[in-house]
């Protein structure tokens, strides 16, 4: 390249850093001017004191607090000192100015913040807020928390209380704000606990539970959606334990009871969050967080109402809970394209199975038929391609077997039963493993060693003595058999640690109960079997260079 080329280039690249020097030099002069830059281009870090808290911060934290949290300080002391003096009329007789004084207060602060609405925004939205509060408590206390009403007819002040409410939500709706409509929705159940009615009760919370999921379909608002669910089941706790709120003692509500039938209209509206259309979507565990706290707090009402009301008569409630969540799951599953939602609502349905077949089958015939179901349970999570529901019903199947044979007397079909599902189980998992997208053999190995265990236990306990060798022994070759047909390593190590098992039992109970005549069948037919197996074995191993696998 020519000289004059370079001395161009380098002239060049010069021209533009210092232009570029001079334009950042412009920038920090603007932002030292707003407040913003702490330190100069080019000066040291340490000497500038910009590791200490800088003046511009404290400033803005001020600001914060001058503007923000006084703002919010005087509402809720100018709220309070309205509402007092409210009080202050009524105790003396006044009735009607007190309301009158109230609703002046409302539309005195809704006309401030219209006028403050573009000096003092945020001004504008605590003095709305406290106008609409101002607004209900008056609406509310015309009939109620008064030994004299102002109107002495509950319908007329139940209308007018939701007409507040109703504004409060378009209100919510207008201004996009999802900080009012979670306050709608608390003042929507703390309406329905005020009134104190059962059947009216129960059908306004069941109104916020609809409100509730409307308002998040449409706006998106996940955080009122889960403070929703809380508080609705909250509000039917309350009115289960007898309405403390308005004072009446803790205790089971007494009468007819539908309660139960109304959990599950609030489960059921929750439950459709997850289909309906949501036109601004949450972070993407959310829906299955709404998911999770709705059927979880939905089975601990469920289980206290079941056990106030309906504990010998609870098989048709775990029933219909089944029914509704199976179904719903494949809804889910051709719907969606999310396998974690199928497969809880599944899990869901089928724990919920089990409750019914317990209510309905005494011991020990529900062991067999939830036995039973743990098949059928597995057979469906092919179908759903669910690892969850696997590991859900192998956690179910252990912990009923754990039950069983902990808490039971053994019944011979029972003990036969839970061997069979264990080993059909592995068998299942094991060929439509690829469906599953299973990693490891950690759940079929599971059931490999419920199944070998169950299998040694039924044999001894359904057979004679002098004849458990030989039941033992014949087990192991059909796990040896198995191990031939199935190419699997596996039934052979359950083969040979049943034939060591029967050896230690021929040796340690056959020797010390066994006549002489079954003894010397025992001892040779054991003999014969294992060196049998021995001999086959030798031949194939000296045949093939590798190992069955």
């Amino acid at each position: 390249m020519p000289e004059n080329s370079k001395a161009y280039s380098i002239l060049t690249l010069s021209e533009k850093l210092e232009s570029l020097e001079l334009r950042i030099r412009n920038i920090e002069s603007i932002l030292r001017r707003e407040g913003l830059a702490p330190y100069a281009m080019g000066e040291d870090l340490q000497d500038t004191g910009a590791l200490k808290p800088r003046e511009s911060d404290n400033q803005a934290i001020e600001a914060n607090v001058m503007e923000y949290g006084l703002a919010w300080l005087s509402s809720i002391v100018f709220l309070l000192g309205i509402i007092f003096f409210m009080a202050w009329i009524r105790n003396r007789g006044y009735a009607e100015i007190s309301s009158i004084v109230g609703y002046t207060a409302a539309f005195s602060v809704f006309l401030l913040s219209f006028f403050l609405r573009r000096a003092f925004p945020h001004m504008m939205s605590l003095l709305t807020i406290c106008g609409l509060l101002l607004l209900y408590y008056n609406t509310i206390r015309l009939y109620f928390f008064t030994p004299e009403p102002i109107i002495p007819y509950r319908p007329v002040v139940l209308i007018m209380t939701m007409s507040v409410i109703a504004v409060q939500v378009y209100y919510a709706i207008r201004k996009n704000s999802e900080f009012f409509a979670v306050v709608s929705v608390m003042l929507l159940l703390l309406t329905a606990l005020i009134n104190d009615s059962a059947w009216l009760t129960l059908t306004i919370i069941g109104i916020g539970s609809v409100l509730t999921l409307t308002l998040y379909s449409r706006f998106g608002w996940w955080r009122l959606m889960i403070v929703g669910i809380f508080f609705v089941y909250f509000s039917h706790l309350l009115w289960l334990l007898n309405n403390p709120l308005m004072g009446h003692p803790l205790q089971a509500v007494s009468g007819p009871n539908s309660g139960i039938l109304h959990l599950f209209g609030y489960a059921t509206a929750f439950s459709l969050s997850i289909v309906l259309p949501v036109r601004k979507p949450g972070p993407a565990h959310v829906s299955g967080s709404i998911s999770f706290i709705n059927l979880f707090i939905f089975t601990l009402l469920v289980l206290l109402e079941i056990g106030i009301f309906y504990t010998g008569n609870y098989t048709w409630i775990f029933g219909l809970i089944s029914i509704m969540s199976l179904s719903y799951s494949v809804v889910l599953k051709r719907k969606t394209e999310s396998i974690f939602m199928p497969s809880l609502y599944a899990c869901f349905g089928f724990m919920s199975l089990s409750g019914a077949i317990y209510g309905y089958a005494t011991f020990p015939d529900a062991f067999l038929l939830l036995t039973l179901q743990s098949l059928l349970v597995v057979s469906l999570a092919l179908w759903y391609r669910s690892k969850i529901i696997v590991m859900v019903n192998t956690l179910l199947y252990l912990s009923i077997l754990t039950a069983y044979l902990v808490s039971t007397p053994p019944v011979n079909e029972v003990n036969f039963m839970f061997a069979f599902v264990a080993l059909a189980t592995a068998r299942i998992l094991n060929w439509k493993k690829e469906r599953l997208v299973l990693k490891t053999d950690f759940m079929r190995n599971v059931y490999l060693v419920s199944g070998f265990i169950m299998v040694l236990f039924s044999l001894n306990h359904a057979l004679p003595g002098h004849l458990v060798t030989l039941s033992w022994t014949i087990a192991a070759v059909f796990y040896f058999i198995m191990s031939v047909l199935l190419g699997n390593i596996k039934y052979r190590y359950m083969g040979i640690a049943t034939i060591l098992l029967t050896g230690i039992h021929l040796l340690l109970v056959d020797m010390a109960k066994m006549d002489i005549g079954n003894r010397v069948i025992a001892f040779l037919f054991f003999a014969a079997i294992t060196l049998g197996i021995s001999l086959y074995y030798t031949k194939r191993i000296k045949k093939k260079t590798g190992e069955i696998k």
